[in-house]
């Protein structure tokens, strides 16, 4: 369908259509052009309709974005049911216009995007294998590969502004990676899929990574983007994703920590629990350790071993005290109550611009309560804030629990 046609019409009192709702993706493989579509919906749509989320003016819009699963190559298609005017002057939106923000620069129209899809079969990776891996699904054996785009050429940076157009759906917020600054890199999960005796790379998602300087000789790595689609969500790909990026990070030397730009709240319970697994086989993480308080030493170790952040080290530690912790013995877990309570007066007792990266999901409207003088309401906002953190902590302790295999951690030192 021709995208630059002008939809817009005069309408009566205009319906709308939620615009997540209008929209579906499917991921066509190179042998599935003709097969059915395993759609999925999108999280967000602000960046593309606006802050509202909807499209005005129709009884019904369906809009379908397909991807060819390997190089990302887009074709969109849509019907709509327009209002039908009367008395009153009203404007339907241009669907046309709207969808141009998320349209590359290559989109495809339907013949040229079936060739693309035929044409996948010689779709290589990009950069270097660093970490594969296999899962057993649905009586299967599934492989797994993860690349490192270090020096990205053309080819790479138009399959990654397809990626990320794509991400724009599903993390709000999200800004496009400098294609022209060299401190970026990139890591690509695939799967790799054998059929009739055929081998083809179905793209998975993606981890930006942004390099700092840091005196004299040092770099300081910060995750900017982490992106995986949503057909393979929930099979534990993230985590092992995550740690082999990690891990990839951790053996450069001239890497002096890993941080994390703005985490999303699911990304940050992520990396809660990759780093939290990972810790819990440090020394001093040990339960017999835990329970004697948050050290420096625990944090040197953490940064040491795993580059891991200070502050990000507490975090872990809160958690991993959390998980050796009986809730049901009201001494001993007073006692952890306490020692994340002060944490959080500690927090909010040093200046703005060391918050940075601290606790996401306080804010300094708990600093400002804090620094109140009644008593009793210093102390709700404080159970306030230890319950959020609760809520956040005991999904990854459950998780811990169930002894997930990740790649195995790579220790420093």
């Amino acid at each position: 369908m021709d995208l630059g046609r002008n939809f817009r019409m005069e309408v009566s009192v205009p319906d709308s259509v939620t615009a997540v709702e209008a929209v579906r993706f499917a991921l066509v493989p190179p042998d599935g052009f003709e097969s059915e579509r395993n759609w999925f919906k999108p999280r967000y749509a602000s960046a593309i309709f606006e802050t509202d989320e909807v499209i005005f003016g129709y009884n019904m819009v369906d809009i379908r974005i397909l991807l060819s699963a390997c190089d990302l190559k887009v074709n969109i298609e849509y019907d709509f049911e327009m209002k039908a005017p009367s008395g009153s002057r009203g404007t339907c939106d241009d669907i046309g216009k709207f969808m141009k923000k998320c349209l590359p620069e290559d989109s495809l129209n339907t013949l040229d995007f079936k060739n693309a899809v035929h044409d996948q079969w010689n779709f290589k990776p990009y950069g270097e294998l660093i970490y594969s891996y296999t899962s057993e699904e649905e009586g299967k054996k599934k492989t797994f590969e993860i690349y490192h785009v270090t020096k990205p050429n053309e080819s790479f940076l138009a399959y990654l502004q397809r990626m990320q157009y794509c991400a724009l759906w599903f993390i709000e917020g999200l800004s496009f990676t400098d294609t022209d600054d060299e401190c970026w890199h990139y890591f690509i999960l695939f799967e790799k899929v054998t059929t009739n005796g055929r081998v083809y790379y179905a793209s998975m998602g993606y981890c930006s990574v942004y390099d700092f300087y840091a005196y004299p000789d040092g770099i300081r790595s910060r995750i900017g983007q982490f992106f995986i689609f949503p057909p393979f969500q929930r099979q534990g790909h993230g985590a092992k994703f995550l740690q082999s990026v990690l891990n990839a990070l951790r053996c450069e030397p001239r890497i002096l920590e890993i941080t994390v730009e703005d985490p999303v709240n699911e990304f940050l319970k992520l990396r809660d629990f990759v780093d939290a697994k990972n810790c819990s086989g440090l020394p001093l993480f040990q339960p017999e350790n835990l329970k004697g308080g948050f050290t420096n030493d625990m944090a040197l170790e953490a940064l040491k071993k795993l580059k891991i952040h200070g502050k990000q080290a507490r975090r872990v530690y809160e958690i991993l005290r959390l998980g050796c912790t009986n809730m049901f013995d009201k001494n001993e877990f007073k006692a952890y109550r306490l020692d994340v309570k002060r944490n959080i007066m500690k927090i909010y007792n040093v200046e703005p611009a060391d918050l940075e990266g601290v606790q996401q999901n306080l804010d300094m409207n708990v600093k400002n309560s804090l620094i109140k003088k009644d008593r009793n309401e210093r102390y709700k906002v404080l159970q306030e804030a230890f319950e959020r953190l609760m809520q956040d902590y005991k999904p990854v302790v459950d998780r811990l629990k169930k002894m997930e295999n990740l790649p195995p951690a790579i220790f420093i030192g």
